[in-house]
């Protein structure tokens, strides 16, 4: 049997007439945060609870939980039902960002680091814990565009490490940075599994294949296409002046800049914005107040 919770409350399960959901669908790729929407009518009892940002959805098969994720946005139609879009906690790597900075070493260590920079950037119910990592352990280099990658040695490139120039503009959310850094070079894909309290995520490698699967609970009854993305929402922001240049020094050792309403509201979405030719931090403070 299929039911559906959010925030631990059951909201869906076939034939009980309190809590009815009209066209749940779940799409799942692998390698993908995957999605789950619906219609909730005025006769479900959780007709209200369901808040953007703030609740959290959850699918299980015959109590093996397959989907989990947050509601991103429900909005009600002039016939009073909601139609509401859910994508998996493997977003909550898009709320925070990464400083694209030189690391040298081996691919294990470098997806621990990237996990590590996301922890410190989100709240704790958007964390991961590293899990499995089975993917080539190979040998890597960040470095910055003007340097040169060569080996120390010989003084010729090492085909057999993965080396990238690394652009030093806006810093790029972590889901990004892990598929340019480390998916698009070594292959593989990510995973997310929950147990009791923790959530894993695993670097696994590659399959032959990426499947991808449609759940459909029932007849379909709407033709609803959801373009939906968090891109514009952020409550955390870093400003950014020339050569990654951050406010860091003049704000108290932080390079944030926190809006705690939104914050309290939406949860940690860190984004950044870039100030072209500023090049002290005194100066890039106050250009917030006229952005």
């Amino acid at each position: 049997m299929v039911k559906i919770y959010a925030n631990g409350q059951l909201i869906y399960q076939p034939s009980d007439e309190d809590l009815v959901l009209l066209s749940p669908k779940l799409s799942l790729e692998m390698g993908k945060a995957g999605s789950l929407d619906f219609s909730i009518p005025p006769v479900n009892l959780h007709y209200d609870d369901l808040t953007p940002f703030q609740s959290f959805v959850s699918v299980k098969m015959d109590e093996t939980e397959v989907f989990y994720g947050r509601v991103l946005t429900n909005d009600r139609g002039f016939d009073g039902m909601r139609r509401v879009y859910c994508e998996g906690d493997l977003a909550f790597l898009v709320d925070s960002v990464q400083k694209t900075e030189r690391f040298e070493g081996r691919a294990h260590d470098f997806f621990r680091k990237i996990i590590a920079e996301h922890n410190s950037r989100v709240d704790e119910y958007k964390q991961f814990t590293v899990g499995q990592i089975t993917v080539e352990n190979r040998d890597i280099l960040i470095t910055g565009t003007s340097d040169e990658i060569e080996d120390a040695d010989t003084g010729e490139f090492n085909y057999d490490q993965i080396a990238i120039n690394a652009e030093s503009g806006d810093w790029p959310n972590t889901l990004d940075y892990i598929e340019s850094c480390l998916i698009d070079y070594l292959g593989g894909y990510l995973r997310t599994r929950r147990s009791g309290n923790t959530t894993y995520i695993d670097l696994l490698a590659d399959y032959n294949s990426t499947a991808t699967q449609e759940i459909e609970f029932g007849k379909n009854m709407l033709d609803l296409t959801e373009d939906v993305s968090a891109e514009d929402v952020f409550t955390v922001l870093i400003p950014l002046g020339d050569e990654n240049l951050t406010i860091e020094s003049v704000n108290g050792g932080s390079d944030e800049l926190v809006d705690i309403d939104a914050v309290a509201r939406y949860g940690r979405i860190v984004k950044t914005h870039v100030f072209d030719s500023v090049n002290t931090p005194e100066t890039l403070l106050p250009m917030l107040t006229r952005k």
